[in-house]
C-alpha cells in the first residue's frame, strides 16, 4: 500500500513542478501535507480507506490547481483563495483522520 502512495506522491509532485514559481506557497503546503498523510500511513494511524480518500482530494486540488494556473494568466488572488481553503479542508480532514 506504501509503494502506490509513493508512486501517488511522485505523480503529484510531477504535475506541481511547472507551478512551483507561480505559486511556492501552495506548492509547500501540499508537499507538507502529503508528508503528514505518507507519515499517518508509516504510523498506522490511517486506513487504506482514509488513505484513498486524501490521495483523491489531493488529486482533486492539484489537477484544479493546473487547471487556474495555465488558464493564460497564472493564479488569481481568488484563485489563490479557492486552494487555500480546499487545502485547509484537507489539512482538518488529516488531523481528524489521524486522530480518530
Amino acid at each position: 500500500m506504501l509503494k502506490y502512495f509513493t508512486f501517488a506522491a511522485v505523480g503529484l509532485s510531477t504535475l506541481m513542478l511547472p507551478m512551483a514559481a507561480q505559486a511556492g506557497e501552495l506548492t509547500q503546503r501540499e508537499i507538507h501535507q502529503e508528508r503528514r498523510i505518507a507519515q499517518g500511513v508509516k504510523s498506522g494511524e490511517l486506513n487504506p480507506q482514509e488513505l484513498r480518500n486524501l490521495q483523491r482530494r489531493e488529486a482533486s486540488i492539484a489537477a484544479q490547481r493546473f487547471r487556474f494556473a495555465h488558464n493564460g494568466n497564472g493564479l488569481q488572488p481568488w484563485e489563490r483563495r479557492i486552494v487555500n481553503q480546499r487545502l485547509d479542508n484537507v489539512s482538518h480532514s488529516i488531523y481528524k483522520d489521524k486522530h480518530d
